[in-house]
């Protein structure tokens, strides 16, 4: 019994010794969040344009589309689009009527294009609808490289994180150390002045030579949580 009771007093005894190094031994943390909001400008335009006619016969009809579309197409290739960044969007054919009275054949086609070099939008729009083009039927502008936004969002959003945990850290008599959980929160993009356009009229002797265009911005927003290990201030 004696025996025992030395076994369990010895056993309090290191309990006792070890509980202040372990004390020591424990990690402090910081928890703090951080987000990011980057203004970026577009890079790039989306342009549709639409060709429609009309001829006796759907073969005249068609072939007529197509010459038209050509001439379209040839537009854009002469002013720097590149053949990747130019897609037709398939050809309709359907009989137009007034009332009863059959007035001939529509044919319908259109060409989306990716213009890169947005100086030449103003320009090349109303060359395409004097080449040919019925319609204009779209111009928006765009981020060419989301994913280099949003890691530029992301990067800063950590970046101001640890700007606020080290606030923190140096008011508590911390120093902060590694990271030990980082979490990544939310990211949104929300494209602003995005510019568009309905259809347009046919092209007239007095069509503009230029087009008046602005590229506007997007916001990219992205936001992170992180856990940071924190020491004594020396």
């Amino acid at each position: 019994m004696v025996l025992l009771r030395r076994a369990v007093l010895l056993a309090l005894s290191c309990l006792l010794l070890l509980a202040p190094a372990a004390a020591a031994a424990m990690t402090r943390t910081i928890a703090d969040s951080g987000t990011a909001r980057l203004v970026v400008p577009n890079d790039a335009a989306r342009v549709v344009l639409g060709v429609s006619v009309r001829r006796a016969t759907a073969t005249r009809a068609v072939r007529a589309a197509g010459a038209r579309i050509g001439r379209v197409l040839g537009v854009l290739g002469r002013g720097g689009v590149a053949r990747v960044d130019i897609a037709t969007q398939g050809v309709s054919v359907h009989r137009a009527f007034r009332g009863r009275r059959f007035l001939g054949y529509d044919a319908s086609t259109s060409v989306r294009a990716t213009v890169r070099r947005l100086g030449s939008v103003s320009t090349l729009v109303p060359a395409a609808i004097a080449a040919g083009a019925t319609s204009l039927d779209e111009v928006s502008f765009f981020i060419s490289n989301r994913r280099a936004a949003f890691r530029s969002a992301l990067a800063a959003a950590l970046d101001d994180a640890k700007a606020k945990a080290e606030i923190l850290a140096s008011r508590s008599g911390l120093t902060l150390g590694l990271p030990l959980e980082i979490h990544e929160g939310d990211v949104s993009f929300d494209p602003q002045q995005q510019s568009g356009a309905g259809e347009s009229p046919a092209p007239t002797s007095g069509s503009p030579t230029r087009i008046p265009t602005r590229p506007g911005t997007a916001t990219v927003q992205a936001g992170v949580s992180v856990l940071w290990e924190a020491s004594p201030a020396p």
